[in-house]
């Protein structure tokens, strides 16, 4: 969501997407500890995996924000 109160909008576009690569990043060293203690379960394989799509999906929504605002300024100048 763009917001003009209290912050910029790019910061407001990258927000979730930046989160949500945070709480993929946290999972993936919670499974990978996890898997370092000898916790070989399937629970933990699957939240790597669940992770690196978290964040894969993530980086390409802070890739089509910044394209868009991309966009809006070069329609503005």
């Amino acid at each position: 969501m763009v917001s003009s109160v209290g912050s910029s909008p790019r910061m407001d576009l990258f927000a979730a997407p930046l989160e949500g690569m945070r709480r993929g990043v946290a999972q993936m060293n919670q499974a990978a500890a996890n898997i370092a203690k000898g916790d070989i379960t399937p629970g933990n394989m699957v939240g790597l995996i669940q992770a690196d799509a978290l964040v894969q999906a993530n980086v390409v929504s802070a890739r089509t924000a910044d394209e868009v605002l991309g966009q809006i300024i070069n329609l503005k100048a």
